[in-house]
């Protein structure tokens, strides 16, 4: 399948109701009148009370979040739930607790599987509250569904509830200070990843079949390590991202994950093949680079487990190894701060208006990320656009056709709850060198989960070429069936 792929430096941030960008000149501007700066503004500590979640306003006839309960008869826990849905199933119109709505599940290849929407796709019906109570307060009831709910319905699926994300995305962490922690359904002394945190612990505590959520600098691909699950950072621009709220649509992509490989095979092949009108070529590929300097950007527990079972993969014949040396390690640091930058300079773009309206209204760490974003300069910014074409032409070189680079989907296993601030930023830091080859290339990437000898969750990336998204994640079901998914109770 042949599919023409978004250039990061001409994807323009696309026009949000409600949330026009600043631009640059005007940026500065409003610093010098703030006199501290943004940063000061943020981090003050005369800041207006946000809206807790309970005083959010649901749709017209619908309870609010404070509804949020177990479903009944389930036995689950119902603080845990709330932790992952903000909108429960029981509130949902045509999911499997909700009252029936026509619209959703009509048949398909996806027939009855459950859907955990992140909280940055519209849903006909609902508001979008991007993990933050003043923002959902303020949004509108949306007329209609974002692209991928409703490809994933056309099909047969149908949406389960509206799952907690990371502050506007803007984290890999899985936390939210407004409405709490998802659980890490594989160890819940561990943070889930964000920030499709609620998306994947639904999946991974049996609640849904598919969870959908984004990936721009890691999104899919760490929780999916964290939590054992298959994921999918999807070729940028093969997805339609309509009815998806931005972070930096240079590198936003439209993402899933599923605790089954045939499942995500399911999943994969019926939004491609809406997305691009053609079925895919689907046979595994079997070709697997392996750059052992490239591998070792991981701690080495992690990077023991992905070498240990890459071999018992090729023991098993679901792949065929070869050893190269690509030199990318190199480079990362270079790239993974032009990443930074340019993200940051872009979500400034796509949500600055609205951070310097609502300062308040944000979390801790929600403060910290946008004052850094208000600090990039456009000389900053243009430097760095140089180093990701840069980054994007010599990645693609060492990706050949039908072959995929193995590299780790998280450099780290999943911090634990009670880490400090500083262990977790080190341990973002130390993904984002690896993560950021998916954003600056524009390529695909599946996920197939794993153990680690300390039975720790972690994930093995498989970056193919652009448009191989359904061959790679049928590759990423061999390798797992060769080596195991992690198993759960």
């Amino acid at each position: 399948m042949t599919q023409t792929t978004e250039d990061p430096q001409q994807t323009a941030t696309p026009a949000t109701p409600g949330r026009p960008g600043v631009a640059p000149t005007r940026r500065r501007a409003i610093g010098g009148a703030l006199g501290l700066g943004l940063a000061g503004v943020l981090a003050g500590t005369a800041r207006a009370a946000a809206p807790g979640p309970a005083s959010v306003p649901g749709p017209a006839g619908a309870p609010g979040p404070e509804a949020v309960a177990a479903p009944s008869g389930s036995g689950a826990d119902p603080a845990e739930l709330a932790r992952i849905w903000r909108v429960a199933p029981t509130d949902l119109p045509g999911s499997s607790a909700g009252p029936w709505d026509p619209a959703w599940g009509a048949g398909g290849a996806l027939d009855g599987m459950r859907v955990a929407v992140k909280d940055l796709y519209a849903l006909a019906g609902q508001r979008v509250g991007a993990g933050n109570p003043a923002y959902l307060a303020e949004a509108p009831v949306e007329p209609y569904s974002a692209w991928a709910v409703e490809n994933l319905a056309a099909a047969g699926a149908r949406p389960e509830g509206i799952a907690h994300t990371d502050e506007f995305a803007y984290s890999l962490a899985g936390r939210n200070q407004a409405y709490g922690t998802p659980p890490n359904g594989l160890d819940p002394r561990r943070i889930p990843g964000g920030s499709s945190s609620g998306s994947a612990s639904a999946v991974a505590a049996g609640l849904a079949e598919i969870g959908l959520g984004t990936d721009t600098g890691g999104s899919i691909r760490v929780p999916s390590s964290y939590q054992g699950l298959f994921g999918l950072r999807t070729t940028h621009g093969l997805i339609p991202r309509d009815g998806l709220l931005p972070l930096a649509p240079s590198y936003d992509t439209v993402g899933w994950m599923a605790r089954d490989a045939d499942a995500m095979l399911a999943a994969t092949r019926s939004l491609a093949a809406s997305a691009t009108g053609a079925a895919s070529d689907d046979a595994p590929i079997r070709r697997v680079l392996v750059d052992r300097a490239l591998m070792a950007e991981a701690e080495p527990e992690v990077a023991e487990a992905l070498l240990r079972e890459l071999d018992a993969a090729r023991r098993a014949g679901a792949v065929v190894l070869e050893e190269v040396s690509t030199g990318l390690e190199r480079r990362l640091d270079d790239w993974a701060e032009a990443f930074r930058v340019t993200q940051a300079a872009e979500a400034w773009r796509a949500w600055g208006e609205w951070v310097l309206a609502h300062a308040g209204s944000l979390s801790d760490t929600g403060r910290q990320r946008f004052a850094s974003a208000w600090g990039i300069l456009p000389a900053q910014e243009d430097e760095a656009l140089g180093v990701v074409e840069q980054a994007r032409r010599a990645i693609r070189d060492v990706v050949p056709a039908r072959a995929c680079l193995a590299v780790p989907a998280a450099a780290t296993v999943a911090p634990l709850l009670e880490a400090t601030s500083d262990q977790e930023q080190e341990a973002r830091e130390a993904t984002m060198r690896l993560t950021c080859l998916g954003g600056l290339s524009g390529l695909p990437i599946a996920v197939a989960p794993l153990l680690t000898g300390q039975g720790n969750g972690a994930g093995l990336g498989l970056m193919g070429s652009a448009g191989d998204d359904v061959a790679l994640v049928a590759a990423a079901g061999e390798c797992s069936r060769a080596f195991g998914a992690p198993a759960r109770s």
